[in-house]
């Protein structure tokens, strides 16, 4: 048993402080918030004055990319072993940062669903990892290189179970174009409603949830109309599309990061032009897009795309400082979306709580991030099932080294 002490637990579904002023840990697991400083623990550490939260969640990351300008081009050069190991990498990273989960939506050779293996059996350390391995595509679809091509419903469903016998843990499908790709347009639906039914049923009868790629207003209404658990990016909605999301009770995960960033880009930096001329596109609607589905009640769970273009691991911090600074959402809403509704949204009443009975995901900061969210950036400690795996001075002196 470990006995935290010295800090200030921020509940976060009002955020306030928590009358606490001791955390029991046992088994990996949340035993009680307490007054008491117990003598039969183990363990007793003081986290010297810091406010704590629920571990951080990210919704939406590819770990095989390290935000170089074209992700894309290393994708189809680099080998399965390199892909691994840059993804192992990634992992550590993102826990470093106070990411104690992350949700990996697409990446090549089976890369995450090996590295998400490694670190459930105590092999490697790193952020936990929920992985799809390969996102199901039409044939040509968006970012190919590392899709697993499929037409028609049979076949679509096919390729759900290949990817769940390979140890997939959530399905991706790609339902409409992106800001990759100088072929296709972030307005084209890709895959058809029959598809997309059928790879949900075949996902769901496996236990499975289903993450859908869908930008467009008409891409959002396949994929919620057929039962996609999340709609990825969902960046140009309609009311149409507000009300298909609504009526099927799907989480929207939106991610700011990547097309602002490439917003802002010129061609001397290396990305796609195409890229940095649709996500100027997306930009111009999203953050009032983010607005309204807030105010209709949406439930919304934070993600990011970590590892696009300019968007090294981790960026949940960066995400989260963009909604304040660009949709006037709330810091506590922000905070929310990234723990309690990322942790229902995959399924995982255990995560992104400070409840007896979950595990003890936790990160410390100096500062209380709901008044200073910049602090964000800087975490005094990272505490995954119960253990230190990361203080600020450990990782400077990582940086250092």
């Amino acid at each position: 048993m470990i006995c935290y002490t010295n800090f200030v637990a921020l509940d976060l579904t009002t955020g306030d402080p928590l009358p606490a002023t001791t955390l029991l840990v046992e088994n990996g697991r949340i035993l009680e918030f307490g007054r008491a400083n117990p003598a039969s623990a183990q363990e007793h550490v003081d986290l010297g004055g810091s406010f704590i939260l629920p571990g951080l969640i990210d919704m939406h990351v590819h770990l095989v990319w390290d935000g170089q300008p074209d992700p894309d081009v290393v994708t189809q050069r680099e080998s399965p072993a390199l892909a691994v190991l840059r993804a192992a990498r990634n992992a550590r990273r993102s826990l470093n940062g106070g990411v104690t989960t992350v949700r990996d939506l697409g990446a090549p050779h089976d890369a995450a669903i090996g590295v998400a293996n490694a670190i459930n059996s105590g092999l490697l350390e790193g952020a936990r990892v929920i992985a799809s391995g390969r996102p199901i595509i039409q044939t040509g679809g968006h970012v190919s290189s590392m899709g697993r091509e499929a037409d028609g419903p049979s076949e679509v469903q096919k390729a759900v179970r290949e990817q769940i016998k390979l140890g997939a843990q959530v399905v991706k499908l790609m339902c409409s174009g992106g800001a990759y790709g100088e072929h296709e347009d972030i307005t084209d639906t890709q895959l058809t409603p029959e598809e997309i039914r059928a790879a949900v049923m075949a996902a769901h009868a496996a236990g499975k949830r289903v993450a859908a790629h869908a930008l467009p207003a008409a891409a959002i209404i396949n994929a919620a109309n057929a039962g996609a658990d999340t709609i990825e990016h969902a960046a140009l909605p309609d009311e149409a599309a507000l009300q298909a999301i609504m009526t099927s009770g799907s989480t929207v995960v939106p991610t700011l990061s990547p097309y602002h960033g490439m917003s802002l880009c010129g061609p001397e930096a290396g990305v796609p032009m195409a890229a940095i001329l649709k996500s100027r596109r997306i930009m111009d609607a999203y953050a009032a897009n983010l607005q309204r589905f807030f105010q209709a009640g949406i439930p919304v769970a934070l993600g990011t795309d970590a590892g696009s273009p300019n968007l090294p691991h981790p960026v949940v911090p960066h995400e989260i400082n963009l909604w304040i600074r660009e949709a006037n959402i709330s810091p506590l809403q922000a905070l929310q979306a990234a723990t309690g509704m990322a942790a229902t949204a995959l399924g995982r009443p255990d995560l992104g709580s400070l409840q007896p009975g979950a595990l003890a995901d936790l990160v410390a900061y100096r500062h209380n991030p709901l008044e200073r969210p910049t602090t964000l950036h800087a975490p005094s400690h990272v505490i995954q099932a119960g253990r230190i795996v990361a203080t600020q001075q450990t990782l400077w002196s990582a940086a250092r080294s």
